[in-house]
């Protein structure tokens, strides 16, 4: 489950890679469940902003590459714990960051990625003489994580808060305040009133919760 402007924009940017790269299909890793919350594995994934995409990969001949489930890819590019060898296709990748940032719709707040895998894409993407404020902007998105995983498996997009979701109370950090570390007990005591809030009629009621 996701909103519809992050589903709009992946299928966006699916479909300009397939153009670009006939054959290649975006293959999807975890979403967000259907009422909200922490998932396993994804527990940033609280609200429908998030997504896992699976990388673009080809075998040594060239071929195509259909992953079977999110693979690790080391700094010589190539997946280690693939059952059949699979490379990190970067052209592909490219124009999918490309894509990302560039379809109309929601605006990706970050593309989190590890940071050998970011290096070779904006390389390829200076090498390719891509206009400088694409090959900027497209830097400005991809980013390591700080205090996760490394991102090498996957590539990780976050979507800011869409107008309409901003009057529902949407905001913009991905995880709970830090207020609210270590007090899982009282945080707790407030669920129900917050859920109750969360159903008011009242839109300055529901972004107050």
């Amino acid at each position: 489950y996701t909103t519809d402007e992050l589903k709009a924009l992946v299928t966006c940017a699916a479909e300009r890679v397939f153009k670009a790269f006939p054959g290649h299909k975006l293959h999807l890793g975890n979403f967000s469940r259907r009422s909200g919350g922490d998932i396993p594995w994804s527990v940033s994934h609280n609200n429908g902003r998030d997504a896992d995409l699976a990388f673009y990969a080809r075998s040594p001949n060239g071929a195509i590459a259909i992953p079977q489930h999110l693979y690790h890819f080391g700094r010589d590019l190539t997946a280690k714990d693939s059952p059949e060898p699979m490379i990190f296709d970067v052209p592909a990748n490219w124009a999918l960051v490309k894509a990302l940032a560039a379809c109309p719709g929601a605006r990706p707040q970050r593309l989190f990625i590890a940071r050998w895998l970011r290096k070779a894409l904006l390389d390829f993407g200076r090498a390719s003489k891509e206009p400088e404020e694409v090959q900027a902007h497209v830097a400005r998105l991809l980013h390591q994580p700080r205090r996760a995983a490394a991102h090498n498996d996957h590539l990780h997009i976050r979507i800011a808060c869409v107008a309409d979701d901003i009057t529902e109370g949407c905001l913009a950090p991905g995880r709970a305040p830090h207020g609210a570390l270590g007090r899982l007990a009282a945080v707790r005591r407030r669920l129900p009133k917050i859920r109750r809030a969360l159903r008011a009629s009242k839109a300055s009621t529901r972004a107050g919760a």
